[in-house]
C-alpha cells in the first residue's frame, strides 16, 4: 500500500469504481490468478508491448494494496465504533437513571421502561437510547420543570445514537463511506479493478481461439455480490 500510495491518491473521484464485491474475496481471487497470468506475460508483451508486462508484474502488489486498505478501513471503523458504543452506553445509563427517578415520583408511568432491551449488543444500546429520548419527549409537559435533562441533551443523545447506528451498519456491511480510510479503500480497489479488468481484456483477445481466458483470470463479479 505504501509503495502505491501516491498513485492511488491521484485517482480522481469521478473515476472511483463502486465496490460491489467482497473486497477480501476479490483480492484472494486476483492473487490466486497471478501464477497463470504470469505464464502469459511473454505472449502479452509480444502483442501489447512492455506496458502489459508491467501490469502483470505488479498485479499481486496492487491486489495486496487493496487488501491492506480494506483492513485499515475496518480497523478505523472499529476504533470509532467502540468509542461511540461507550458514549451510547453512558447516555443510556444516565437517561435510565433519570427516568427511573421520575417514575418513582410518579411523573412518568410505571411501565415506561418496560420495552427497553437492556442488553450490551450494539442494536440494544442504540434502541434503548432512542426509546428513552422518546419517553422524555412524550412526557415533557409533566417533567420539564423537574428533570435535569434538557431538550438539548435529548437532541444530542438522539444524534449520537443515529451516528452509532450508521457505524454499526458500515462495519457489518464494510461499506465505503466518506472517511479518509474509506476513500483510500475505494481508490485502492479502483486500481485493482481497473488493472485486473484491463489484463482480462487483453487475455480475452490473446486467448480468443483457446477460449480459456475466463479460467486464467476469472471475473471478480461473477457470483460475488455483497452479502445481504
Amino acid at each position: 500500500l505504501a509503495e502505491l500510495r501516491e498513485e492511488i491518491d491521484r485517482i480522481p473521484d469521478a473515476e472511483v469504481v463502486p465496490i460491489r464485491v467482497d473486497v477480501p474475496g476479490a483480492v484472494i481471487s486476483v492473487v490466486g490468478a497471478t501464477h497463470e497470468i504470469r505464464a502469459q506475460r511473454s505472449a502479452l508483451v509480444a502483442v501489447f508491448g512492455e506496458p502489459a508486462g508491467v501490469m502483470v508484474d505488479r498485479l499481486e502488489t496492487v491486489a495486496r494494496a487493496a487488501g491492506s486498505a480494506h483492513a485499515a478501513h475496518l480497523a478505523t471503523l472499529d476504533v470509532e465504533l467502540e468509542t461511540s458504543a461507550k458514549d451510547v452506553g453512558e447516555i443510556r445509563a444516565r437517561l435510565h437513571t433519570d427516568a427511573t427517578a421520575l417514575i418513582k415520583r410518579k411523573l412518568i408511568g410505571p411501565k415506561a421502561l418496560s420495552k427497553l432491551h437492556g442488553g450490551q449488543a450494539y442494536a440494544d444500546r442504540c434502541f434503548d437510547v432512542l426509546q428513552l429520548v422518546r419517553i422524555f419527549r412524550d412526557n415533557w409537559a409533566a417533567i420539564a420543570t423537574t428533570t435535569k435533562v434538557t431538550a438539548e441533551e435529548l437532541a444530542a443523545a438522539e444524534s449520537v445514537a443515529a451516528r452509532f447506528s450508521v457505524l454499526v451498519g458500515e462495519r457489518e456491511q464494510a461499506e465505503a463511506g466518506t472517511s479518509p480510510s474509506a476513500k483510500l479503500r475505494a481508490r485502492a480497489f479502483t486500481l485493482l479493478s481497473t488493472t485486473y479488468e484491463e489484463l482480462r481484456r487483453k487475455l480475452a483477445f490473446l486467448r480468443w481461439h483457446e477460449g480459456d481466458s475466463e479460467r486464467i483470470a476469472p471475473s471478480l463479479y461473477a457470483g460475488r455480490g455483497h452479502r445481504k
